[in-house]
């Protein structure tokens, strides 16, 4: 019998009971499954709170990237529990009936679900939220690298420029050794997938620049709250400009860990 690489990190017993007919995950393109299965649903989300594996979360109207961690989950009653945002969220972004959207990566697969805030409560000064259990669940398929949220506190200038003498200026929502995604200071629309852009400045901590060519994977499109993103992957980078690529991504996730384990 093939057995799914999402099935083998449910682990083993799974794979006996998950695999029968009309439990295998729909497929919505090569690379993007989505899982509607309740019994799948409730195993991955327990694996990721078992692991305590950090969630990258994004609210409704807010285009920042925050990170979180599941505390409870309550299968009788079909809800979470996430610990408070960090970086801390602003008054007047966060309320109850908020959309909440997260990813995390679980043995290297990208989990993926949309939600709804419905409670929050207070704790000797943290907050944390009640969300009902996601009806799905999205995954995707094997990243080669690991991927951090670029915090909006201290942000990571970009600027590209082809060709055609256009330059464009935006920040990074996240990093990886492979790539990354920005959003754009620009109201039309200026990339395609596909585009291969040769001039590529990132603005790293400690005044370290990085120059490099990138190819545009990803387009969203600007919409009435928030500008416009890209997503794109490294083209021929200096092994020195990677490094320092690799030393960020080491120093904010261990950063992540720690304020979430203390």
């Amino acid at each position: 019998m093939n057995v799914s690489f999402l099935e083998k990190i449910i682990s083993n017993t799974d794979v006996a009971e998950d695999s029968r007919p009309g439990l295998e995950p729909e497929t919505i393109n090569e690379s993007t499954s989505v899982i509607t299965t309740r019994t799948q649903i409730y195993r991955l989300l327990n694996r990721i709170f078992e692991r305590h594996q950090l969630l990258t979360a994004e609210l409704e109207h807010d285009d920042t990237q925050y990170s979180s961690m599941i505390l409870e989950i309550n299968e009788e009653e079909g809800y979470m529990v996430l610990d408070g945002f960090y970086p801390k969220i602003p008054a007047g972004i966060v309320a109850v009936k908020s959309g909440i959207s997260a990813y995390t990566f679980l043995s290297g697969v990208e989990i993926n679900f949309t939600s709804t805030i419905e409670a929050i409560a207070d704790h000797t000064g943290e907050p944390y939220y009640k969300v009902p259990v996601p009806g799905k669940l999205l995954y995707f398929q094997k990243r080669q690298f690991l991927r951090v949220p670029v915090s909006m506190s201290n942000p990571i200038r970009i600027v590209l420029s082809d060709n055609r003498s256009l330059v464009s200026n935006g920040e990074l929502r996240d990093l990886s050794v492979g790539g990354f995604s920005a959003r754009l200071k620009l109201i039309e629309q200026r990339y395609s997938i596909g585009d291969h852009i040769s001039g590529c400045m990132l603005y790293m901590p400690g005044d370290c620049r990085i120059f490099c060519a990138v190819e545009i994977r990803q387009v969203e499109p600007a919409t009435a709250t928030a500008p416009p993103r890209i997503g794109a992957r490294f083209l021929d980078m200096r092994n020195s400009d990677q490094k320092i690529v690799e030393k960020f991504i080491a120093e904010t996730d261990r950063s992540l860990v720690r304020r979430f384990r203390n």
